[in-house]
């Protein structure tokens, strides 16, 4: 992912700050980039049905983390990813998914040519076939642009926080949604996004997520609920604030999630806006898509060999997965 972050609301002053090949823009942009009409006929609360029975587990998720770990960078570029990608089909499948595998070719920037693969699994309810559809990327960066020691800015990192937490919170999803599918009262699908981190610059990223939005229809669309992103939630120091592009473009999805989050009482999540976050959402929001996405921008470790499994905690991975788990649940 990258970023166009808002440090200070109340001041009127943009400013660049760069890292090595990547850029962000810090902006005080006031309307979402999609122009994309509000949505208003999302609830802004939680709805008031009975408590949803949680059994989303972090130390699971955690363990799904190391897993990913041992497989060494899931770079895209070198087709490092495709272990990654067909031990998720596999899980998946035997947890009673549909899985589909979408194969992709990159137009423009650096990964032009280069083949890419979403993996989408789905789990459609007979009660209700509108989709809430959950997301994170399964690649790596292959260089570290923003680790101190400029020698190892070529090499690539392990992703653990970035790429692997939000792929292990959906996987740990999965069980659960699949251990629970009686109880399900709306259809699912969780999408693994490739491409999201071939390289720096948003021309060289978000490949995969560009692609599945972009081939959506009308009538597709149409039966999209909401879509929700998850991308570096397991820092162990856990800060999850509101993203000012989702918050923009569709405020009552943002608003809902966030009052879920106080609702379970979850104590890294903030319901007040900090960064405007460019990453695998915005092809959803620019396709009309309710969409919003869940990240801690204040992870000091991002894109450098420091992202490492350590800096991960089951405490966090737990937070998120309950949340999402209350949000696949409720009426």
């Amino acid at each position: 992912m990258t970023a166009e972050v808002v440090k200070n609301l109340k001041s009127a002053v943009c400013f660049l700050m760069a890292a090595s090949c990547l850029s962000f823009i810090i902006s005080c942009a006031d309307a979402g980039e999609s122009g994309t009409p509000a949505d208003a006929g999302d609830k802004a609360e939680p709805s008031s049905t009975a408590e949803v029975a949680l059994e989303f587990s972090g130390a699971n998720a955690l363990t799904f983390v190391y897993e990913q770990l041992a497989m060494g960078p899931r770079t895209s570029k070198d087709a490092r990813q495709i272990k990654l990608r067909d031990r998720l089909a596999e899980k998946l499948k035997a947890l009673g998914f549909t899985v589909e595998i979408q194969p992709l070719a990159g137009t423009g920037g650096m990964g032009a040519g280069v083949n890419f693969y979403n993996v989408i699994a789905t789990l459609d309810s007979p009660v209700n076939t509108k989709y809430r559809i959950f997301g994170a990327h399964y690649d790596t960066i292959p260089i570290a642009p923003n680790d101190p020691d400029i020698s190892k800015r070529g090499t690539p990192i392990d992703g653990a926080n970035d790429g692997a937490s939000g792929v292990a919170v959906l996987m740990e999803l999965a069980r659960v949604v699949s251990a629970k599918k009686a109880a399900l009262k709306h259809s699912i699908k969780l999408i693994f996004f490739d491409g999201e981190d071939f390289y720096t610059g948003t021309d060289n990223m978000f490949y995969g997520s560009r692609y599945f939005a972009g081939k959506l229809s009308k009538a597709d669309i149409a039966t999209i609920e909401y879509f929700i992103l998850l991308d570096m939630i397991g820092d162990a120091d856990l800060n999850i604030y509101q993203d000012i592009n989702s918050l923009n473009a569709y405020p009552a999805l943002t608003t809902k999630i966030f009052a879920a989050a106080e609702r379970l009482g979850l104590k890294g999540f903030y319901a007040s806006p900090k960064y405007q976050i460019i990453d695998d959402h915005i092809p959803f929001i620019n396709a009309g898509v309710p969409s919003a996405v869940l990240i801690d921008f204040d992870f000091p470790y991002w894109h450098t060999i420091s992202d490492t499994g350590d800096k991960v905690s089951a405490a966090s991975l737990e937070q998120c997965g309950k949340l999402v788990e209350y949000l696949v649940f409720e009426n």
